[in-house]
């Protein structure tokens, strides 16, 4: 999966983040076997590799809500994605 740092917002913030012993440049995407990094807000997650963000579990929610799809309320992304592709 690739990853790109986007900050935190603070302020005197670094233009790389060096996390789990990798450097990550602010706005360039790494390829990263490192899942922990999914959940950092600091952080965009493309998990299929065509160097666009996935969209958040939010945005995928708010899909199924518009197609009227049911799903449970603590479904994760990848039970989401599925849906939204009808793989599930």
């Amino acid at each position: 999966m690739k990853v790109r740092f986007i900050g935190s917002g603070e302020d005197g913030e670094d233009a790389v983040c060096v996390t789990f012993g990798q450097s990550f440049p602010l706005g360039e995407w790494v390829e990263t076997s490192n899942a922990k990094l999914a959940g950092n807000p600091a952080f965009e997650v493309d998990a299929d590799g065509d160097a666009e963000p996935d969209p958040t579990v939010d945005e995928m929610k708010a899909e199924l809500d518009r197609r009227g799809v049911k799903y449970h309320h603590k479904a994760g992304p990848v039970k989401l994605k599925g849906l939204i592709n009808g793989d599930v």
